[in-house]
């Protein structure tokens, strides 16, 4: 059992013991491991597409979907905004697309990812915290604010356009880093 289930069940975050965790072997079946360098080290695993064993969520915070649990509604990458945290149930208002506003509600649910020599397998919310986003993530997505980081410049001049035509308003989009001007990037050797 992963350590974030027992935060599942309690309504806010708690220290939890991190101790006992499955691993999962498809050829041998389940075995319980306490080694806790082992566990350490799985618990140091971020594979693409599932969330950190330490899942941290409070009310307010915006997440993002990362399995496709009711499409087209609610599917993956879709940004939600938790609306009230209950022992194995998120209530989740969809903040874009043509579903935004709707509620919904989020049970825990086996992930798993097997990139690496072993299978990894989380009961958790399918679900990762999301303040910000890649340009190329938030591609399709309409909002009312964006806040451009152009500290470094974007690869491609049609990520900015990506990034700026999401927003109705000129008015609505700020910049965090060099005014005016931005270089259009082009690597020459790259178009030989």
């Amino acid at each position: 059992m992963w350590p974030a289930y027992t935060q599942m069940k309690s309504g806010c975050n708690t220290e939890t013991s991190k101790t006992i965790i499955n691993y999962f072997n498809p050829e041998q079946g389940q075995i319980e491991l306490k080694i806790c360098t082992l566990i350490e080290f799985l618990n140091s695993q971020l594979p693409p597409g599932l969330p950190p064993h330490d899942l941290r969520l409070k009310v307010g915070v915006p997440v993002m979907s990362l399995r496709n649990v009711e499409p087209p509604e609610l599917c993956n990458g879709r940004h939600l905004i938790i609306k009230r945290i209950r022992a194995l149930i998120l209530m989740t208002t969809i903040l874009s697309g043509l579903s935004a506003g709707m509620t919904k509600l989020l049970t825990p649910m086996s992930l798993s990812h097997s990139a690496v020599p072993f299978e990894f397998m989380q009961w958790q919310f399918p679900v990762k915290v999301c303040f910000a986003m890649s340009i190329n993530k938030a591609q399709g997505q309409s909002l009312q604010v964006v806040g451009l980081n152009l500290i470094q410049q974007v690869f491609t001049h049609g990520q900015l356009y990506v990034r700026c035509s999401c927003v109705g308003s000129p008015h609505n989009i700020f910049n965090c880093g060099n005014p005016g001007n931005t270089r259009n990037v082009v690597y020459k050797e790259a178009l030989q």
